[in-house]
């Protein structure tokens, strides 16, 4: 494709238009996990156990 010598606006106008970020309130929340808790791993471990289940 050839550019012709146009004027930057003209340029700007032909392109994609930007996609806007919407309001905060609306967007999908992201958890992010919490920090290992050494007490919460091994009450875990005990409850799940292979003894548990034979």
């Amino acid at each position: 494709m050839v550019k012709v010598n146009q004027h930057p606006c003209v340029e700007r106008a032909m392109s994609k238009p930007r996609k806007k970020q919407g309001n905060p309130d609306f967007r999908h929340r992201v958890s992010v996990p919490a920090p290992a808790s050494q007490e919460i791993e091994s009450r875990l471990f005990e409850l799940v156990s292979p003894g548990t289940y034979s």
